[in-house]
């Protein structure tokens, strides 16, 4: 089943809240003398949720960095991974990711400044994304920001299976 670019980009969108908390835990994790005394949960729906030591989470995050997306790939077993397995590849992908969200904010700045806004969104699971094209174009402002309102609050619930491909249908 393929996904298309909108669809999927919504559905990150939509999923900010979560895929946030996974970024906002390891930069805390960054900016603590003693991570292993600090916990963190981790909620992923359809996934799982679990409390994390700080320690954990930088282990995880050097994992998904010197690990390739085939190689973490590889590691789900039965279409669905695990939350340690989720979590890596949402590390991996974390600067594109990261980029759409701040790009939000990016759009509202040059608006206010009227200056001139373009922005391509790069899938950056390519191909295990299973999505029908691997970005999306925006020109302007208006357009981005349209979309990235229509997208909080109109889509339908985050489903955390489509930001990998729906590995849960494929296999």
């Amino acid at each position: 089943m393929t996904t298309s670019i909108q669809d999927y980009v919504c559905n990150l969108i939509k999923g900010k809240k979560y895929i946030a908390q996974v970024y906002y835990a390891l930069d805390r994790t960054f900016n603590i003398a003693e991570p292993r005394c600090v916990c963190f949960k981790i909620v992923i729906p359809k996934i799982g949720q679990k409390v994390y030591k700080g320690s954990q989470l930088r282990k995880l995050y050097d994992e998904s960095t010197c690990y390739s997306y085939d190689k973490l790939f590889s590691e789900i077993e039965n279409g669905k991974p695990t939350l340690d397995q989720y979590v890596r590849l949402l590390m991996k992908a974390r600067n594109t990711i990261d980029k759409l969200y701040k790009e939000s904010v990016h759009a509202y700045v040059l608006r206010d400044q009227n200056r001139t806004f373009c922005y391509t969104f790069n899938n950056p699971f390519g191909s295990y994304a299973n999505v029908s094209t691997n970005c999306l174009a925006f020109k302007g402002y208006f357009n981005f920001t349209k979309m990235f309102c229509q997208c909080e609050r109109n889509w339908r619930t985050f489903d955390s299976l489509i930001v990998f491909g729906g590995l849960a249908l494929s296999n």
